[in-house]
């Protein structure tokens, strides 16, 4: 019901479940999408002056290219195990 009030589809029956093959699909499909948004945010930063490379702007981009990384990290380890 709550997923249904938030214009979600309602789950499937456990029987139902995705397969482990399934899930796996999805976390690679998952990785590759973060993988090619972490290098195309670190390819717009490479291309950017000196003056920006030194801005606040430069820094959280940075942050956000760190952040990505790690949660590649751990999905690297939830798909190895």
């Amino acid at each position: 019901a709550d997923q249904q009030a938030k214009g979600l589809p309602p789950a499937p029956a456990l029987a139902t479940l995705p397969s482990r093959a399934r899930w796996q699909a999805l976390i690679t499909r998952a990785h590759l999408a973060l993988e090619t948004a972490r290098d195309e945010m670190q390819a717009y930063a490479d291309e950017r002056s000196d003056a920006w490379q030194q801005s606040e702007r430069a820094a959280a981009l940075a942050d956000q290219i760190e952040a990505l990384s790690t949660v590649l990290d751990d999905l690297e380890t939830l798909s190895a195990g």
